[in-house]
């Protein structure tokens, strides 16, 4: 779930070159929306039975 391998190694060495962060590939996950992380978030660290919240802000009018 964290993306493809070489997409994360690219990002992670654009960091280093242009930001001075030294991240590592194992460290970036690559996903395709805010939706996919925050399920993938919510599946690694809920137990079937328990309970979560999510609070979303409606952008703009009804």
């Amino acid at each position: 779930m964290a993306g493809y391998p070489d997409l994360r190694e690219a990002l992670a060495a654009k960091y280093e070159r242009e930001n001075r962060v030294p991240y590592k590939a194992e460290n970036i996950v690559v996903s395709n929306g805010a939706k996919q992380s925050i399920a993938n978030a919510m599946l690694a660290l809920l137990n079937p039975g328990d309970e979560g919240n999510c609070f979303f802000a409606l952008l703009g009018k009804l």
